[in-house]
C-alpha cells in the first residue's frame, strides 16, 4: 500500500515523500523501537505528516489493549516532540472475521484519537475483509486488488488532511 499512497501524493502534486516505517507483522512496541530512526530518514530533516497503523499484530500476539495504548501514547509523544505542527492520523483497526478482539479493542482507536486530538481514518478494510476474492490465502491480508481498495479508502481521509 505505501507505493500506492506515494503515487496518489505525486499525482496530487503534493510535496511529500512517503517513508514506510512498518512491516508486515510489526507490533506497536517494534514500531516504537524504530521510530527515532525513521524520523531521521526524512529528506527535509522534518516529518510533516505521520499516519499510524498499528495494533492488530499486538492483539494477535497476545498483547493487552493497555500495552497497545501505552505504546501509541509514547509514539504520539515522540512524534509531537519532533514537530509540533505535524499532521497526525491514526488508522482505526477493528476485529477481523474469525479473530474477534472484543469491544475494548474495537473502541481503542476512536477513543485514543479523540482523547489525543488526532485525525482518525475509519477502519479502511471493511469492504475487503468480508470478500475472500480480495484477500490473500491467509484470510487476513489484502491481495493486490484488496490493497488498491484499502489505499483508496485511506486516501479518501488522508488527502483532506494534507
Amino acid at each position: 500500500m505505501p507505493d500506492l499512497i506515494q503515487k496518489k501524493i505525486q499525482d496530487s502534486g503534493l510535496p511529500y515523500v512517503h517513508i514506510n516505517g512498518g512491516y508486515r507483522g510489526d507490533t506497536s512496541g517494534q514500531a516504537l523501537s524504530k521510530l527515532k530512526r525513521y524520523l531521521s530518514l526524512s529528506p527535509s530533516g522534518s516529518v510533516d505528516v505521520c499516519v499510524i497503523e498499528l495494533g492488530t499484530n499486538d492483539w494477535m500476539q497476545g498483547y493487552s489493549v493497555a500495552d497497545i495504548e501505552s505504546n501509541l501514547t509514547t509514539i504520539l509523544a515522540t512524534l509531537r516532540s519532533s514537530n509540533s505542527a505535524m499532521v497526525l492520523a491514526l488508522i482505526e483497526m477493528r476485529s477481523f472475521p474469525g479473530f474477534r478482539q472484543g469491544e475494548e479493542y474495537d473502541s481503542l482507536f476512536s477513543k485514543f484519537s479523540k482523547r489525543n486530538s488526532i485525525a482518525l481514518i475509519p477502519f479502511p478494510l471493511t469492504a475487503v475483509i468480508t470478500n475472500d476474492s480480495l484477500l490473500q490465502s491467509d484470510g487476513v491480508h489484502p491481495n493486490a486488488k484488496g490493497t488498491e481498495l484499502y489505499a483508496d479508502e485511506v486516501w479518501k481521509y488522508l488527502f483532506p488532511l494534507l
